[in-house]
């Protein structure tokens, strides 16, 4: 992930990073859903708005195939 952040959005973007990439190796999609959607709006604040927005639609299409 190619974020530019200061330094505590940084360490907040890599841990969401590992812990979407976990969720997804566990196939666990809500938690993978989550993480996404969260690492979207950090890189959305930070003015990455393309990639906020592609993260945070891919977060939205995940959460949507979710079965209750």
């Amino acid at each position: 992930m190619d974020i530019k952040p200061f330094n505590y959005q940084l360490k907040t973007a890599q841990i969401l990073a590992q812990a979407m990439t976990e969720s997804q190796q566990l196939q666990d999609q809500p938690s993978s859903a989550y993480t996404m959607g969260i690492l979207g709006k950090l890189y959305y604040e930070n003015g990455q708005i393309d990639q906020g927005l592609q993260l945070t639609e891919n977060a939205l299409k995940i959460a949507q195939g979710i079965k209750t």
